[in-house]
């Protein structure tokens, strides 16, 4: 368009799963996906002109809908399994101008019994938050075998 702007009004990923396993050796079973580190050869740039005006991109909400992750670490001397499911994340109102505000809320549940949810607003620049966090019945024996094997305690 004429003014440069971007306007979007649903973008949403729905029943999304993720199964993460970590091997004895430490390795992700997503390490391949991100290809080798290269070092990055220096390139010289034309320096353009800052007169130009930037693209402003608005969205009206982004969202991830009923997503699983399940979390299988190997590398610990006793294993462990995590299950976050339910995972549910939208965003509001999202836009690049500068001093702008998005709403955002969020839920998510560990393992059985446990939950995570946020609800509140974000400003990127300068980056700001308000809102509520809360953390419900979260099992900690999932976390046990790393407390026992980094800090050295049964």
């Amino acid at each position: 368009t004429k003014t440069k702007d971007v306007l979007v009004s649903n973008i949403a990923l729905n029943n999304l799963g993720v199964h993460l396993r970590k091997d004895k050796l430490g390795s992700l079973n997503i390490d391949g996906l991100k290809g080798p580190d290269t070092p990055k050869e220096s390139v010289e740039t034309e320096k353009v002109s800052s007169k130009k005006e930037p693209f402003r991109v608005k969205l009206s909400k982004v969202s991830l809908n009923s997503a699983e992750v399940n979390f299988n670490d190997e590398s610990l001397q006793k294993g462990t399994i995590s299950r976050l499911n339910d995972i549910n994340i939208n965003a509001y109102n999202i836009d690049s101008i500068k001093e702008s505000w998005l709403d955002y809320d969020m839920s998510i549940r560990v393992n059985i019994g446990g939950s995570v949810s946020s609800k509140g607003s974000v400003r990127h620049t300068p980056l700001k938050q308000k809102g509520d966090f809360t953390i419900k019945r979260i099992s900690l024996k999932e976390l046990t075998p790393y407390l026992q094997e980094n800090l050295h305690v049964d």
